[in-house]
């Protein structure tokens, strides 16, 4: 469902991409459900199409995670 929303409104739809693109949710890979990136070329996107305070609460588990498995990286956007 995410991914056809996304396709027809936003991420996806901006890039030309089709629902079949959104391999998986976020919920999907902090659940373990789906393995997320398989690789350093592969590219994840973000969609917000639930309600800021959803949005905000799933970015914070995906960076609190993250942050455990000492994965990403820090960028300062305030300097």
């Amino acid at each position: 469902m995410a991914g056809r929303t996304a396709a027809a409104t936003g991420l996806l739809s901006a890039a030309g991409l089709p629902a079949s693109a959104a391999q998986a949710t976020l919920g999907d890979v902090l659940r373990g459900d789906h393995p997320g990136r398989a690789s350093a070329t592969d590219r994840s996107g973000y969609a917000p199409v639930g309600l800021p305070r959803q949005d905000l609460a799933m970015a914070w588990a995906a960076y609190q995670q993250a942050e455990e498995q000492d994965i990403g990286q820090t960028i300062d956007l305030l300097s």
